[in-house]
């Protein structure tokens, strides 16, 4: 019985493209995800999210927000843009500027599994774009010994760091 319910659990688990509907609630994860951040002693813009979620509604090729939901409620999100290395001819990057998990399933395995899911299907579509690399920026400055050891073991290669100092 024990796996059936297993198996249950991860079929209610669905990621997809993000929709105008979906605009509230995501806006409501990426606030969580910004007062949990380094930046969270400023002030958390809604119009500035309204601009980088709708450029994934308009500009579908360039830019994507997905969505994880499990029983229709999103419990994480994604953000990702396409752009070139600056200084090189005829290639495209995927940056991904958010992965959030909600904190109440954050550190169960069932939280793992939205996180690692997100990770390939955005793999998967900045590949069906025409990505070389895809990069994950690191700058929330939490759980920074977690997010490497998550990475690590979904097989990605550590570039540098980030750092930063506050002026």
């Amino acid at each position: 019985m024990e796996t059936t319910q297993k198996k249950e659990k991860e079929k209610t688990l669905t990621i997809r493209r993000a929709e105008t509907s979906d605009k509230s609630k995501i806006m409501t994860l990426a606030s969580l995800d910004h007062a949990e951040s380094i930046f969270g002693d400023l002030t958390f813009s809604e119009k500035k999210f309204s601009t980088q979620f709708d450029k994934s509604l308009t500009q579908p090729e360039r830019c994507i927000t997905l969505k994880a939901e499990i029983k229709g409620e999103i419990v994480g999100f994604l953000y990702c843009t396409l752009g070139e290395y600056f200084i090189a001819e005829d290639n495209v990057q995927a940056n991904v500027h958010v992965v959030y998990v909600n904190e109440n399933i954050r550190k169960s395995l069932l939280g793992g599994k939205v996180a690692v899911k997100l990770v390939k299907a955005i793999t998967k579509w900045a590949k069906a774009q025409g990505a070389q690399h895809v990069f994950f920026y690191v700058t929330s400055g939490t759980r920074i010994a977690q997010t490497d050891a998550f990475f690590r073991k979904m097989g990605l290669t550590t570039l540098g760091g980030n750092y930063a100092v506050r002026v």
